[in-house]
């Protein structure tokens, strides 16, 4: 017997027998479990044992225990795993992150699907019905050639205030991380422009020019963004509220009290490794 590993063992002919084998369970910290011999038919389905004999139901019995153990086990190890970087969550004040790498068509659909349920489900249990009080952004990269405008479109109804892109690179290489340096990738603006080019969004001048023309900005308007590297893109993601990434960034512009920031970072294995070293610096 080893701790932590579970037994099985069968009723013993004499009580002194079983004595022992209890008790050496109970010093080893060792889950006992004793199977009680099987009726005749007491397979499933009420089929009969194959091998006749007395005996033969004991042995039976211990290896119907050992699936049901083997099979509980597993099922435990199933519940508690864990892949990071694929449908995986991490909750911050005021903000939670939702990171999946995916980078297919298919596999960007479902990683919508799962992002919408999942953060309406979180704002519900926040208190905000129907997605009120929390605000989302995406962060998004994809490369390899692929077509931005395929992945991106899948997110149209998932309801972003703010769309961040940006490289694979938690830090701009020059040292700078705001959001006006002169050169940002091609791949990133051109990831940018489709996604302009697939909803109505506004661009932070575009909405502060309608300030200024006293024109209304449209509902819920989703302000796009390209960034030199994912800190910035980031922090501006996150409306400042992750202490530990908001000081990158001046003049974000705070959420309204009591807000809850949602963010998706996908389109990428590569940018969602980036995210995961970056929060855990």
């Amino acid at each position: 017997m080893q701790s932590g590993v579970p037994a099985i063992t069968v009723p013993q002919s004499t009580n002194s027998a079983m004595d022992v084998i209890l008790k050496r369970a109970e010093e080893k910290g060792c889950r006992l479990y004793v199977a009680q011999p099987l009726a005749s038919t007491g397979l499933p389905g009420g089929l009969p044992l194959g091998i006749a004999g007395d005996r033969q139901r004991y042995n039976a019995a211990l290896a119907v225990q050992l699936c049901q153990v083997w099979l509980q086990t597993r099922a435990n190890s199933l519940s508690s795993c864990r892949w990071d970087g694929r449908y995986q969550t991490i909750c911050r004040p005021g903000v939670t992150y939702y990171l999946d790498g995916a980078h297919t068509p298919d596999s960007i659909e479902a990683c919508a699907q799962w992002f919408k349920e999942a953060a309406e489900r979180e704002a519900d249990q926040l208190g905000h019905k129907n997605s009120g009080g929390v605000c989302r952004s995406l962060v998004f990269n994809v490369t390899g050639g692929r077509d931005a405008s395929t992945l991106l479109d899948k997110f149209k109804d998932c309801g972003f205030q703010r769309a961040a892109f940006c490289p694979n690179t938690w830090q701009d290489p020059t040292g700078r991380q705001d959001a006006e340096l002169p050169k940002i990738d091609e791949t990133v603006l051109r990831n940018r422009a489709a996604w302009e080019n697939l909803q109505s969004v506004c661009t932070p001048d575009d909405v502060t020019a309608r300030q200024h023309k006293g024109d209304a900005a449209p509902e819920n308007p989703c302000v796009s963004q390209a960034f030199p590297c994912v800190m910035s893109a980031l922090a501006w993601a996150a409306w400042d509220r992750d202490e530990k990434i908001s000081a990158v960034m001046v003049g974000n512009g705070n959420t309204e009290t009591g807000q809850h920031v949602q963010v998706l970072v996908t389109g990428s294995l590569y940018l969602v490794g980036a995210v995961l070293g970056g929060l855990a610096k």
